[in-house]
């Protein structure tokens, strides 16, 4: 339905397996729109990842595969054990931390996209999902390369952030700082 195929597909096909700046900032801006949409009523969607965000053949961005989103209310009561999700694109509070599950798991994936993105791979790739999942509670991402201008790390940086508190409050307020970054004036970490 999607002839563009997947942003994944696509990142394969690039230079070192990224995108430029502005690239990035384009494909986070559509995705970010979309979040936006799902967390005005009230949704977490829990699974964003490459392989999820859908490309048109005329330039359409949309995020598919609502399989495991929730209702917020519903969302945070989810304990099964089980890990419901990709852990490379899990928040903490998703793979097993003491955090509530709510909106600010997605502000974490977007940001695990947008390093994506910018670096070719995720910021957190153990041996096997378990060891991932640990990775993600436990460990800080891996340093950016110096390529990567600086705000923009800081953009990316504070979307994984272990406390969800910390994080961007909702996409309109990552949308906002990465439209600030876009203009050319100082973001706010």
């Amino acid at each position: 339905l999607c002839e563009g195929g997947d942003l994944y597909n696509l990142l394969r096909i690039t230079k070192n397996n990224r995108f430029s700046e502005e690239v990035s900032k384009f494909y986070m801006a559509c995705v970010v729109l979309g979040l936006e949409a799902m967390q005005s009523r009230e949704l977490v969607y829990r699974d964003l990842k490459p392989e999820n965000i859908m490309l048109s053949r005329n330039g359409y961005v949309k995020v598919a595969d609502f399989g495991l989103a929730k209702w917020l209310e519903a969302a945070s009561q989810t304990r099964t054990g089980a890990l419901l999700g990709t852990p490379s694109f899990m928040a903490p509070e998703q793979a097993g931390s003491n955090w509530p599950l709510g909106s600010a798991a997605d502000i974490w994936a977007l940001g695990v996209v947008l390093y994506v993105c910018l670096v070719g791979k995720p910021p957190f790739h153990g041996p096997t999902d378990l060891a991932t999942a640990k990775m993600v509670c436990e460990a800080e991402p891996a340093p950016m390369p110096d390529t990567v201008p600086l705000a923009l790390q800081h953009i990316c940086m504070r979307c994984l952030r272990k406390n969800p508190a910390e994080r961007f409050a909702s996409a309109r307020e990552l949308a906002e700082e990465l439209e600030r970054w876009q203009r050319g004036e100082q973001v706010q970490t």
